[in-house]
């Protein structure tokens, strides 16, 4: 796996930048070594709170996660911590399926030694929506007035779905759906 460090606004010595890729090299024995895989690690300065964000784009999955601490390794731990996390889910829901084809390819699927095994898949819902035709003023007043995080929607403007959220940094995002 290749690594790249990014710094952004923040100045990390050489010898905490080898500590970072040491750590997140743990990973690499969880995915397929087949791959060519590249391994982004985004480090900023966000207010008194360090922030890092690790990018592992495979061919079928994009691995992401994204956490701030006081510390620069603190937050690369419970980041790293994260991926592992994300990728136990993956592997044992792929394990469950006996899905070997597409995303199973990504994973060393044989190394599973996860406590989260015990854990079902239940799905709770499925719902079935018509998007209403509105500005993206009105998604927002509905989405707000619903409590909801997102809220799905037909753009009046250019008749597309669209998807409006809260970003977790406030305000609000939108997602186009291409046709």
């Amino acid at each position: 796996m290749k690594y790249q460090v990014i710094k952004k606004n923040i100045r990390i010595s050489q010898n905490e930048e080898e500590q970072i890729v040491q750590k997140i090299s743990r990973i690499e024995k969880m995915l397929n070594k087949s791959e060519e895989l590249e391994c982004r690690v985004v480090v900023k300065s966000h207010g008194i709170l360090k922030k890092v964000e690790i990018t592992i784009p495979t061919k079928f999955l994009v691995l992401r996660s994204e956490v701030e601490a006081e510390e620069v390794l603190d937050a690369v731990d419970i980041a790293k911590e994260k991926l592992e996390s994300q990728i136990r889910k993956v592997k044992t829901k792929l394990d469950r399926t006996n899905s070997k084809a597409n995303l199973g390819k990504a994973f060393v699927l044989n190394e599973i030694q996860s406590d989260e095994q015990d854990e079902e898949d239940v799905y709770v819902r499925t719902k079935s929506i018509k998007p209403t035709p509105m500005t993206l003023d009105d998604a927002i007043i509905s989405m707000d007035a619903l409590g909801h995080s997102f809220f799905i929607y037909l753009d009046q403007n250019d008749q597309t779905v669209s998807v409006v959220y809260k970003r977790n940094e406030g305000g609000y995002g939108v997602i186009e759906i291409e046709n």
